[in-house]
């Protein structure tokens, strides 16, 4: 039987990282190291009432001196009314694209910029329910210290599909690369903490 945990540590063998046990409130997670930064995998929980919606996460925190913000999500039907409502929406110029994803940022130039990166653009297209956030604070539930911000995928199913999941981490560790070259955001460790691990008796 497929199960969150044992999802998770089959992700640790093809993937490598570490794997971290569960704790109360707190489901287990992958954490893949890269460069000076940290990616986090895991699966999070969402109630709504009578049923529960598990979805699909990966996270990273980082320095953002620049205070860029960013958020894209999967053309759906309230953002196509919000369109033709005259809702802000910035096009980066690539006609498929800008056809099928919503981006809001605080610095149209430089999102525009990023997301004409290959690389990113190429495994952004990749996924189904696509919403990633760029955001300084209460990003998921946590709060990021001054001058740092996290960035979040979040898709409201269970991914198993290796391919899939590594196609995540390969748009994570470019989307890093590239707010660096950007000077976006810098080389500098966050102090954030995604996760607080459990205390060794």
């Amino acid at each position: 039987m497929w199960t969150r945990k044992k999802g998770m540590e089959s992700w640790h063998e093809v993937f490598g990282g570490k794997f971290i046990e569960g704790t109360w409130g707190q489901g287990p997670y992958l954490e893949l190291p890269y460069k000076n930064w940290h990616i986090i995998l895991d699966y999070f929980v969402v109630s709504t009432g009578k049923s529960a919606i598990t979805y699909t996460r990966v996270r990273t925190v980082f320095k953002n001196p620049s205070s860029f913000e960013l958020k894209i999500s999967k053309e759906g039907v309230f953002s196509k009314i919000g369109k033709k409502l005259g809702g802000q929406d910035i096009e980066i110029g690539d006609h498929e694209f800008d056809e099928h994803f919503v981006v809001k940022s605080n610095d149209d130039m430089m999102a525009t910029r990023f997301l004409n990166s290959h690389e990113v653009k190429s495994r952004i297209n990749f996924h189904k329910g696509f919403h990633l956030d760029l955001i300084k604070k209460n990003q998921m539930g946590v709060k990021c210290k001054e001058g740092e911000s996290g960035l979040s995928f979040l898709t409201a199913h269970i991914i198993k599909d290796e391919t899939e999941i590594r196609n995540l981490i390969e748009l994570f560790q470019h989307m890093l690369d590239e707010l660096l070259n950007l000077n976006i955001i810098t080389e500098d460790p966050a102090i954030t903490v995604l996760y607080k691990e459990k205390n060794p008796l």
